[in-house]
């Protein structure tokens, strides 16, 4: 409804002294939003004398632009998706994307919960593969909530399994697994490796799963712990296809 219209209609059937109360009322308000006002909005309601009126004018003018906005909060999301791996906490990076998702949401653009979910689970770093994995061997895409409380259940489980494996010089990061700190242990290593590799007249064996040297990928014991770790977990939590289970 027209604001001026029902200030008008409303003015009129008012009692002579309310009407004098009104308008005085009308006065100020006018006073306090031209006073208040910038040059650039002040120019675009400079002939109004209807605080009303001058309302209705300023909220249509700073509407924001539905599909410019739209768009902003979509890079925002991609982005935020792509950042995944550096995000402090796991709890930090599902509440930045909710607070998107709801955004987008606001302005228009629903977003599937499986779209999500989907999203989700392809951005998450190289650490929680046992948990992507194993989330994707279900038939149907689990509810969204479902999987950001396995994600933070997965992240408290790395980060007791590295601060227990993990030497001294070294610390866990979600993002990249381990970061080792001692730069000159590193050095050492690498000079160990080079010139065990140039004493040694065969090949050396890298490891197409790991990417150390000196053994196969099927000999691998970090893939043979994936593995286990990812059986185990659809076994406990019944996700294994009913095929694979004994009767």
């Amino acid at each position: 409804m027209d604001h001026r219209r029902e200030s008008e209609s409303l003015s009129d059937t008012l009692s002579a002294t309310a009407k004098r109360d009104f308008e005085t009322r009308a006065s100020l308000a006018l006073s306090i939003l031209t006073r208040t006002l910038h040059r650039g909005p002040k120019m675009l309601v400079y002939a109004e004398r209807d605080p009303a009126k001058i309302w209705t004018k300023l909220a249509a003018k700073h509407q924001p632009k539905e599909r410019i906005y739209q768009v902003a909060l979509r890079s925002q999301y991609i982005k935020l998706l792509a950042s995944a791996g550096s995000a402090d906490t796991m709890t930090t990076y599902l509440t930045e994307l909710k607070v998107v998702v709801d955004k987008l949401a606001a302005v228009g653009v629903e977003m599937e919960e499986e779209v999500v979910t989907l999203d989700l689970l392809a951005s998450l770093p190289t650490a929680f593969k046992t948990l992507v994995t194993a989330v994707s061997a279900q038939q149907e895409v689990p509810a969204l909530s479902f999987v950001e409380d396995k994600v933070l259940e997965e992240e408290e489980r790395i980060k007791e399994h590295e601060d227990r494996a993990a030497p001294a010089g070294q610390a866990f990061t979600v993002g990249n697994g381990f970061r080792n700190n001692n730069k000159s242990s590193n050095g050492n290593n690498n000079n160990n490796n080079n010139s065990s590799s140039n004493n040694s007249n065969t090949s050396i064996r890298k490891c197409d799963w790991c990417g150390i040297n000196n053994h196969w990928s099927v000999d691998c014991r970090r893939r043979l712990q994936h593995q286990n770790l990812i059986e185990t977990y659809l076994q406990h939590n019944n996700l294994l296809p009913k095929w694979t289970q004994t009767p």
